[in-house]
């Protein structure tokens, strides 16, 4: 019965059909948000304290995937990097990326 309901909204309002999954990807994608970060919670209580528990989370919810294509330039910067640390030898370096 549901896949008739399905099939004929398709058919007949597919602009309210392609909302309505993309609502339901986005409640998905909601829900292994909430259970990474959770299971991030557990683990971070056995390890050093390193994030305030104050901050607010800003999900991007369509990074988590199976395969993230790189851009070349991310293999060089780090090198370069090192490089520029080791001429000018600061005394204290963070790096934040």
């Amino acid at each position: 019965m549901i896949k008739k309901v399905k099939s004929h909204l398709k058919r007949k309002f597919p602009a309210f059909y392609q909302s309505y999954l993309a609502h339901i990807t986005k409640q998905k994608q909601m829900q292994r948000f909430e259970a990474d970060l959770d299971n991030f919670k557990r683990n971070a209580a056995y390890s050093q304290k390193r994030f305030d528990e104050a901050y607010e989370a800003y999900p991007m919810l369509d990074d988590k995937t199976s395969v993230t294509p790189i851009e070349p330039h991310y293999t060089y910067h780090p090198a370069w990097a090192a490089r520029i640390l080791a001429q000018t030898k600061p005394q204290k370096h963070v790096d934040i990326s």
